[in-house]
């Protein structure tokens, strides 16, 4: 039995209640749809960043191969050594995607430098080509993360937000409509009773 007292106030505040839930599960069913949506135009894009990502490791690992192949293991294993990232600096900028704040990069800069000898055409060449490509191979990478990053966001929220709609029509919904049953039985009962208590009364005055 519902912990409610069966009122007329009770009734309309209830109602009311219902009325504002049924609202709040259509606003997030509708969340949903775009959340959805936004994942699936993310998801697609992060796809298209992996496979740019894989191929530009494939060139890098080809390249690699190349040059060791003329130089040797020796000489391309030194002037690796003498390669670094100078310099790696970018900016993490908020974004509200529907409600939802994911991070996003701004401003990325990779600086790549190494120590090569320019006596070696060849090497200077090809090796100057491999960190050009490094540079590049830093900034997909960060792209993946951030892609990931957001992805991740939007689920976890589509996530609660399926919690939300279930909670809404398992729970709160089905336990708003019971109310009003028992609240509405409750009345109907009481006018019953007292029809039936004028009605005796009545019956009994003109039995007088």
């Amino acid at each position: 039995m519902p912990n409610i007292a069966p009122t007329k106030l009770n009734l309309i505040n209830t109602k009311e209640f219902l009325s504002l839930a049924r609202d709040g599960k259509n606003l997030l069913e509708e969340k949903k749809e775009v959340l959805l949506a936004n994942i699936l135009t993310v998801l697609k894009e992060l796809k298209q960043v992996r496979a740019e990502f894989d191929e530009l490791v494939k060139e890098i690992y080809r390249d690699f191969l190349y040059i060791k192949l003329f130089l040797g293991e020796d000489i391309i294993l030194n002037e690796l050594k003498s390669a670094n990232v100078k310099e790696i600096e970018f900016d993490i900028l908020p974004k509200n995607i529907i409600g939802v704040v994911v991070p996003t990069i701004k401003n990325l800069k990779v600086d790549v430098k190494a120590n090569i000898d320019p006596s070696v055409f060849f090497s200077s060449y090809k090796m100057n080509e491999l960190m050009l490509k490094f540079e590049k191979f830093v900034k997909k990478m960060v792209e993946v993360i951030e892609k990931e990053a957001i992805m991740w966001n939007l689920i976890k929220d589509l996530k609660k937000t399926q919690r939300r709609v279930n909670s809404l029509d398992n729970i709160i919904i089905p336990g708003l409509l019971e109310d009003i049953k028992f609240i509405v039985d409750s009345l109907e009962d009481r006018d019953r009773e007292v029809i039936f208590q004028l009605q005796r009364m009545k019956s009994k005055k003109s039995k007088r």
